[in-house]
């Protein structure tokens, strides 16, 4: 995974800061087309890396700088719709910045 380090503006997103907490082992959810497509497992910390350039022109707004994070991804059989299950998940949600 790769995000850029900070906002075109500058401002704080908490979303590029939670690349530097991940870990090695944690798990992260491929998210689209409304449904939770694979499963990821981090192999290591992030690291500072430029924009990779299979980006093309994708995110031009963004700058070069950025974080990566290996990952190893495991696609699922069935892909499930978070919505549907949307009541069984709220109670583990944290409060602030959900991903959901």
């Amino acid at each position: 995974m790769w995000s850029p380090k900070k906002n075109q503006n500058g401002a704080r997103n908490q979303f590029y800061l939670n690349m530097r907490q991940s870990q090695a082992g944690d798990i992260v959810f491929a998210y689209y087309k409304k449904h939770i497509q694979q499963l990821g497992v981090v192999q290591c910390p992030a690291v500072a890396k430029s924009k990779p350039t299979d980006f093309g022109t994708v995110g031009d707004y963004w700058g070069n700088d950025g974080w990566y994070v290996p990952v190893e991804w495991h696609a699922l059989s069935t892909p499930f719709r978070p919505k549907a299950i949307l009541a069984e998940l709220r109670p583990t949600l944290p409060t602030k910045y959900s991903p959901l």
